[in-house]
């Protein structure tokens, strides 16, 4: 039995596009100019239609059946297509595909499908139908398992049919009245510097948001009213403040308060300015997100249970200020957060993140119980809320081949696309107005390039650069290439470079899912990494000179983080399999192999040291780094000054260690020697995330670190948002 696919009238026009020139390769600038005539769009947006449709085909863009990308060109349509109840075109009278006539929409009296080839028989033959619309054209696709039945077909028919059957169903969906409205988004703040966590008013006239000022000094809480040019500043506290939460009356703004003694405080302040009232203060625990019930009764917020837990979500009275656990994640994984409350106040939707880039939307009710799941794709999600009418929730998400926004109903369902960031553009935080039909979120651009200081010259000076994210460094064992973690190719991916800069090489062509942290092997034959194919993250190897990467975990739980032993033999991992972040080891070579427990205390981004007698690691959520031999039974606290989101910026050296320090003037490097048990300071820098960014060439003369360029956000407004 066939099934019938709704499609976006985008997505439908793409796939128009590929059927007119079966077997042939159609350009990004083909599809620009036929689908996006006269509007200025990124490549992420094809790139999310052609995902669409190998979603619909269950086709796998490394081995695909139907749709292959032709690197640096574009796509093409590779299955071969069918047009149902087709008669037979003398070849001689077949129209050329390349000069395809404009055909007009089929009168209301006109048969469903011109007979114009002789039939093939089907009658075993499952065919997937693409359909637009309640009531569009259709179009047939032969599954490739069926292929060879169809050889004996003329060929020289497939033209003719491909060209009227294209005709018919542009006509036919021109005819049933094309496109949905855009959105119309327009700027609402475009000051210099970051603007973030935007929050609608209940009336979608105000928004408050946090921003440093024009000259990058505290983070402090702004208003904006919609039309007016200056904010209002409502803080002016040295503490970084964040997470802006109206009053349901729209009287006053929540906001989160972090303070350098590690508290935080949750504080109160009428949103045209005045005194703060202090609601509740957490000790040595962080706060990710706070959001008001519409009843005005009670604050939700996301905190970590203990000074190094995972994050669950709390509900506070507003009237009596206690406060008491709503959800709780597994102590391994990152935590419950980004809580919104449902219109009614009912329910709450929440992200689910089992690690970096491993995450899921949830609902749970107010009252308790356990959450249910709403999505499966173990992607990134960076902000949601509840639609006005209570019926569906939007979120910001890289779901598809490109950061965007996205809408699924609240009873759960399959995800429906909005909107779509700009090239190397992200979005987040999005928030939906009560009343007033109103829509804000944050977009952000940024860039990251890596960096080198080397010793005896002066300056720090950019060696690997694009206008993408470029993270994750590391030099080869014989220094001659440097591998590293990129989005330059519009997703994230390995790549390799010489130790100048020059001849960049992609390693790696997942196409989506999150790869982060190449790590060589001692012999410069292989790398590790970890990736998010499938969404759970797993640990894969491949050769330096490319080809097909090997996974080397299979486990449901998340490994991530991979080194080496000194032979070359042993894979070293982080693993939350045991149900605490651990790290394990297993043989890089036998299949069979099953993996092992190194530490038992707690354990994350583990190296062994050159001579392989210690081995180094840091513990998630924990600052400081710890050692041990292989026969020592207990481990030895070796820094105590690396915090604990840094514990990827340390490399380990015959003499000692390079650490990345956040001090009062910037991040700076440091080098902690074996000998006088001392560190000392070796560059003061700019800008650094809090990411693995740190990598030591092998003679020790060259220090790479992740540079971060560019790191700008607005707040857009969108109207008329449903």
């Amino acid at each position: 039995m066939g099934k019938v696919v709704r499609l976006e009238p985008k997505v439908m026009q793409v796939l128009e596009c590929l059927a007119a020139h079966p077997g042939r390769t159609v350009t990004k600038e083909d599809f620009m100019e036929r689908v996006w005539s006269g509007t200025i769009v990124s490549d992420d947006v094809l790139a999310r239609c052609i995902s669409e449709l190998r979603k619909v085909f269950g086709d796998n863009p490394r081995r695909p059946k139907y749709i292959e990308t032709i690197r640096k060109s574009g796509y093409r349509l590779i299955a071969p297509i069918s047009a149902p109840h087709a008669g037979r075109v003398s070849p001689e009278k077949s129209p050329s595909i390349e000069a395809a006539p404009r055909v007009e929409p089929a009168p209301a009296d006109a048969p469903e499908v011109l007979d114009v080839v002789e039939e093939v028989p089907l009658e075993d033959v499952s065919v997937e139908t693409v359909h637009v619309g309640s009531d569009g054209a259709s179009l047939p696709i032969v599954p490739p398992s069926i292929q060879s039945r169809r050889k004996e077909v003329m060929w020289w028919g497939a033209g003719a049919a491909t060209v009227l059957l294209v005709g018919l169903i542009v006509g036919f969906a021109l005819f049933q009245g094309g496109d949905e409205a855009p959105l119309k988004t327009v700027p609402f703040t475009s000051f210099p510097g970051e603007e973030a966590d935007p929050e609608l008013s209940p009336d979608g006239e105000q928004v408050a948001f946090t921003w440093a000022g024009a000259d990058g000094g505290n983070v402090d809480v702004y208003v904006k009213q919609a039309g007016a040019e200056i904010p209002l500043r409502l803080t002016d506290n040295p503490a970084r403040e964040h997470s802006p939460a109206w009053s349901p009356d729209g009287l006053n703004i929540a906001f989160i308060r972090a303070t350098d003694e590690g508290t935080r405080e949750v504080v109160i302040v009428p949103a045209i300015g005045g005194s703060e009232r202090v609601v509740a203060t957490l000790e040595d625990r962080e706060v990710s997100g706070l959001v008001w019930s519409s009843d005005g009764t009670t604050l939700a917020l996301s905190a970590q249970t203990e000074p190094t837990g995972a994050y669950s979500l709390f509900l506070l009275s507003a009237e009596t200020l206690s406060m008491r656990q709503l959800t709780e994640a597994a102590p391994s994984q990152w935590g419950d957060a980004e809580p919104a409350f449902s219109p009614n106040s009912e329910r709450i939707a929440f992200v689910r993140r089992a690690s970096e880039g491993v995450e899921d939307l949830f609902v749970v009710s107010t009252r308790g119980g356990e959450p249910e799941r709403l999505t499966r794709d173990e992607r990134e999600i960076a902000g949601l809320d509840w639609a006005s009418d209570g019926q569906s929730i939007v979120f910001a998400s890289s779901r598809a081949e490109g950061a965007g926004l996205w809408r699924i109903p609240a009873t759960g369902g399959t995800p429906e696309w909005i909107a779509t960031a700009g090239e190397g553009e992200s979005v987040s935080q999005p928030s939906v107005a009560r009343r007033g039909r109103r829509l804000t979120y944050e977009q952000r651009s940024s860039d990251a390039n890596i960096w080198a200081i080397r010793q005896g010259r002066f300056g720090r000076l950019p060696l690997i650069h694009s206008t993408r994210w470029e993270s994750n460094p590391q030099f080869s064992p014989d220094g001659t290439q440097i591998a590293f973690a990129s989005d330059r190719s519009g997703s994230p991916e390995v790549w390799l470079v010489n130790a100048d800069g020059e001849n960049p090489i992609q390693l790696t062509d997942f196409g989506g899912p999150l790869v982060t942290l190449p790590r060589w092997a001692p012999d410069g034959g292989r790398l590790a990494f970890d990736a998010r194919v499938e969404g759970n993250a797993d640990i894969y190897i491949i050769d330096a000179g490319g080809g097909q990467p090997r996974r080397l975990t299979e486990d449901p739980a998340s490994d991530v983080a991979p080194s080496w032993s000194t032979d070359s033999t042993t894979v070293y991992f982080s693993s939350d399999r045991s149900g605490e972040w651990e790290v394990w080891r297993v043989s890089a070579d036998d299949e069979n192999a099953r993996p092992s427990r190194v530490t038992y205390n707690g354990g994350y981004n583990a190296f062994e040291a050159p001579d392989g007698e210690m081995l180094y690691y840091a513990k998630k959520g924990e600052p400081g780094l710890w050692r041990h031999g292989h026969t020592d039974e207990e481990e030895t606290l070796v820094l105590g000054a690396l915090e604990a989101f840094d514990w990827g910026n340390w490399a380990v050296t015959d003499d000692g260690i390079y650490f990345i320090r956040r001090e009062d003037e910037g991040p700076t490097i440091r080098f902690y020697s074996f000998l006088s048990g001392w560190s000392t300071r070796v560059a003061t820098l700019d800008d650094v995330p809090e990411q693995p960014s740190l990598a030591v060439s092998p003679d020790g003369r060259v220090l790479l670190y992740t540079h971060v360029d560019r790191n700008e956000s607005d707040i857009l407004l969108v109207e008329d948002f449903q």
